[in-house]
């Protein structure tokens, strides 16, 4: 209740105001909300790092069981096959087991490389909050606005003494030429101050 937040989605900043009736408990609240929302956001980010260190884990496991059995099957072929030269039958699938390990070695190298951006980004402790103006204490109120409020007294005091004056006028007329609507003013008066204190009185014990 005591912030506000606006966005500028032209320049991607991000404004937070804190007010609140003790002058320097503004700054605490303020740097201490985006401390919390950095931290926020550093979890989330080495929750996702950890996510996708563990999936590429285990595929570097894969890859590694994959060339390993490819590699044993090259190796297999060339022991059973001493003279692959004289015969374009062996030549084509010993250039096919060899594809299938070169094939395997770029997948489990580009797989290491990701794994080892994981691990970084896992340990990534830089805030992804860039703050512009640290919150500080402030030198003067924001509210309330004195000099509107002593315009505005000046108003109403002005607005209820020509109002009072014209009331004066009218009692003092109507006591002078019409006694029976003076005597009929004042029983009105009366029952509008008696409803009123009522009013009054009701609103203190509730």
């Amino acid at each position: 209740r005591v912030m506000s937040v606006s966005v500028d989605a032209g320049t991607s900043i991000v404004t937070l105001a804190v007010e609140t009736h003790y002058r320097d408990l503004v700054p605490r609240i303020a740097n201490r909300l985006i401390a919390l929302v950095n931290q926020f956001n550093l979890q989330t980010r080495k929750s996702g790092a950890r996510a996708r260190r563990e999936f590429v884990e285990g595929r570097v496991r894969a890859a590694t069981a994959d060339l390993e059995t490819a590699e044993d099957s090259l190796k297999r072929f060339l022991e059973q096959n001493r003279s692959i030269g004289s015969s374009p039958e062996l030549q084509f699938e010993k250039d096919r087991r060899q594809r299938q390990v070169d094939l395997r070695q770029e997948v489990l190298l580009s797989l290491e490389h990701a794994y080892e951006d994981a691990r970084i980004q896992e340990v990534n402790d830089e805030p992804v909050i860039t703050v512009i103006d640290h919150a500080i204490t402030p030198d003067k109120k924001s509210s309330p606005n004195r000099t509107l409020g002593v315009v505005l007294a000046c108003l109403l005091g002005g607005v209820i003494g020509v109002s009072g004056a014209f009331v004066r006028e009218f009692i003092a007329h109507a006591r002078g030429h019409d006694s029976a609507g003076y005597e009929q003013l004042l029983a009105q008066w009366e029952v509008a101050k008696t409803q009123a204190l009522n009013l009054l009185r009701r609103n203190r014990e509730a």
